[in-house]
């Protein structure tokens, strides 16, 4: 909210209705137009937010050497940008076949010392043998995804991921929950 109100007027009322849904209570908008204008304003201050944050992984991109920097920045900024509770990377293992944990951000140490997935038979490794991004609404009760528990003791719920592509060859995936 703080973010629309730097948008708004003194005189203009923002109130949440829940989640990211807000409302504008304006006064003194003799047309229509003015009400979209005011509308395309808070949503452009969405879309500046997302652009800094792609500029900042660019940034950090281009400014570091060390991949391992380069992945968790990437991993803190995903988190940032979809207001997630965490988020991680897994790249493939192509002696053992499997997806090894890399960078996390937000977890506890139980969420780290999670064994590596198997690619053939786990739910993220799907992502890589399809290259296709998955998203699971309720990864507590989806019987497919490997660590049910943990993800309810952590709190986790939804789960988006894609696939990290080098040319045509998926080398792991960008977890946000």
């Amino acid at each position: 909210s703080a973010r629309l109100m730097a948008t708004l007027r003194a005189t203009d009322l923002i109130a949440r209705m829940g989640g990211d849904e807000f409302t504008i209570i304006t006064e003194h908008l003799l047309r229509r137009e003015d009400a979209a204008l005011l509308a395309d304003k808070a949503a452009l201050t969405r879309r500046t937010e997302i652009l800094k944050a792609a500029m900042t992984v660019g940034d950090s991109i281009t400014s570091q050497l060390e991949i391992r920097d380069v992945l968790q920045a990437v991993v803190e900024r995903a988190t940032v940008l979809m207001r997630a509770k965490i988020s991680s990377l897994m790249l493939v293992d192509e002696k053992t076949n499997q997806l090894v944990l890399e960078c996390v951000y937000g977890s506890t140490p139980e969420y780290i010392e999670k064994p590596n997935l198997d690619i053939d038979n786990s739910l993220l490794g799907r992502v890589v043998r399809t290259g296709r991004p998955l998203r699971v609404r309720d990864v507590r009760i989806c019987p497919q995804y490997t660590h049910r528990d943990l993800a309810r003791t952590e709190g986790l719920v939804s789960l988006l991921s894609v696939p990290l592509k080098w040319r045509d060859n998926s080398m792991g995936v960008l977890n946000v929950y």
